[in-house]
Formats: structure tokens, C-alpha cells, sequence
């Protein structure tokens, strides 16, 4: 899994859009992200934000 921000994620998934992920990646989001595995380049980001 990709993070994205939630809002995104939710209304994508109900319309069938993609998202784009903050290593780059192009997805569209058709199931439960929680279940999915973290990107490595993903998670090094979203850990490098500031809180």
C-alpha cells in the first residue's frame, strides 16, 4: 500500500478513480488499503513529514 491522504482514498474508491501515491505511483484503490503492504519509499516519506 501506498499512503494517500484518507479523504482521497475513501472517495476514490466509491467513484472508481485513481490516485497517485507519494512515491509516484498511479493506482485506483478497489479494496481494503489496511490489509495491503506499505511501500518502503512510501513509508520513509510519510515518516519524514513533519507531525
Amino acid at each position: 500500500m501506498c499512503p494517500t491522504h484518507r479523504r482521497d482514498l475513501a472517495l476514490r474508491s466509491v467513484e472508481g478513480l485513481g490516485v497517485r501515491s507519494m512515491c509516484g505511483i498511479y493506482f485506483v484503490p478497489f479494496r481494503d488499503h489496511e490489509s495491503l503492504t506499505r511501500c518502503p519509499l512510501c513509508e520513509e516519506r510519510y515518516l519524514d513529514l513533519p507531525t
